[in-house]
């Protein structure tokens, strides 16, 4: 069983994410913040984490910046309501980042869990 941390701080959310993939099976914890997120992950094994890009205090590509700073290898799927968010070079450039930004309230989970399973299976192959 996959490991799967989702963070936002949209407790809605959260709630949808985590009913979801606890009906595949993945065993799940939830964070309302990035810090929050980094204090989960650095006393448990993730396997993957759904992340807000837009969140207060630490954001999604702080958390990520944190997290390489661990250097803790949890791969990381990033959500966002911003259409016009773009990626910063430094994030693009970690192999254990997707390139796809799911948009909400509109993504698909089906294609959330295909994104989540390819990026474990991708880092776990390293």
């Amino acid at each position: 069983m996959a490991s799967l941390l989702v963070i936002d701080d949209d407790l809605s959310v959260r709630v949808s994410l985590e009913g979801f993939f606890e009906d595949r099976e993945y065993d799940i914890l939830t964070a309302g913040s990035g810090e929050e997120g980094i204090e989960i992950v650095k006393q448990n094994r993730i396997d993957a984490a759904i992340v807000d890009l837009r969140l207060p205090g630490m954001d999604g590509t702080a958390f990520v910046r944190e997290l390489k700073k661990t250097g803790i290898k949890t791969v990381v799927v990033f959500c966002t309501g911003s259409a016009d968010f773009r990626l910063p070079e430094d994030i693009k450039t970690m192999s254990n980042v997707s390139h796809n930004v799911f948009l909400k309230p509109l993504f698909n989970m089906e294609e959330i869990e295909n994104e989540v399973r390819l990026m474990i299976r991708k880092n776990r192959e390293e």
